[in-house]
């Protein structure tokens, strides 16, 4: 799609929400731009170590489904091993509460 050129007249206080608008979602003024005329929402940026949280929160997800998938074969649980997931899981979940407390 061929894209045009716009010159758009907004006063002051409307660039400075612009700006905050594009900061806060990581994107450019003319992208939120686009995306209001759109009707999408803007959000704003997950913060930079919600990658990094997401893929604790998957390898320990894949871990436990493992400890699920052995107990229903055997009927037995390495409770030492489930402990030690269970922990790793209730430090996660602290370290995201934490995360989005301070946003």
């Amino acid at each position: 799609m061929k894209r045009v050129q716009l010159l758009l007249r907004i006063d002051p206080v409307q660039k400075e929400k612009l700006k905050g608008m594009a900061l806060a979602s990581g994107r450019s003024m003319s992208a939120v731009v686009r995306d209001l005329i759109d009707g999408a929402a803007i959000r704003e940026m997950p913060p930079a170590d919600y990658h990094a949280m997401t893929e604790a929160l998957r390898r320990i997800g894949v871990n436990l489904n493992q400890i699920a998938m052995v107990a229903n074969s055997t009927g037995n649980v390495d409770k030492a091993v489930y402990l030690k997931e269970a922990a790793i899981l209730r430090r996660a979940v602290l370290e995201i509460r934490r995360a989005v407390e301070l946003r």
